[in-house]
């Protein structure tokens, strides 16, 4: 089982096929996800593999839930030279793993990201982490020079009705 999940994850020329390879690791026992996670960040770890099969291992990952996982992504996060990569380590630990030390870990990479495309995904996950720490965060994107950045944080504000956004969107909304 290991070494055919791996084995179809490499293999993976596109999203879509890899996105079957989620799927089906999706539905493992979590003992046997378990298994894989040092495998699973051996692959994202070596900078040699490409883009597409790192980033889903870092899903992969997230998905298996281990402790160990976490911290593998949350090391990672930091090293990481590929921004797609970065900006799919960052939703595998909003996804997966919550609490403020995931929050801040990608608050640190967001101030520190240059392309503005990895910013926008790592806004997202810091949506999905439903932390604290993180909405403190938002609060202040909602003056965030990207449209795309602001536009996704001002409607995760309003959909989650968080009462202190609304003195400042009212106030962005006069801009």
């Amino acid at each position: 089982m290991s070494t055919q999940i791996i084995e179809q994850l490499k293999q993976s020329n596109h999203y879509a096929e890899a996105e079957e390879v989620i799927v089906d690791f999706e539905q493992k026992p979590s003992n046997e996800k378990k298994k894989l996670v040092p495998e699973l960040a051996r692959l994202l770890e070596n900078g040699r593999i490409n883009e597409l099969v790192r980033s889903r291992a870092a899903e992969l990952l997230g998905v298996s839930a281990a402790e160990v996982a976490r911290k593998t992504l949350l090391t990672q996060l930091r090293r990481e030279k590929s921004g797609l990569v970065r900006g799919r380590i960052a939703l595998a630990l909003a996804r997966n793993f919550k609490g403020d030390e995931v929050a801040e870990a990608i608050i640190e990479q967001f101030k520190d990201e240059p392309s503005v495309m990895v910013r926008r995904i790592m806004s997202r996950a810091l949506i999905e982490t439903e932390s604290s720490v993180a909405f403190k965060e938002l609060l202040l994107l909602i003056n965030e020079p990207d449209e795309k950045i602001r536009d996704q944080v001002i409607q995760a504000l309003g959909k989650r009705q968080v009462a202190e956004a609304a003195p400042l969107l009212i106030e962005r909304l006069d801009k």
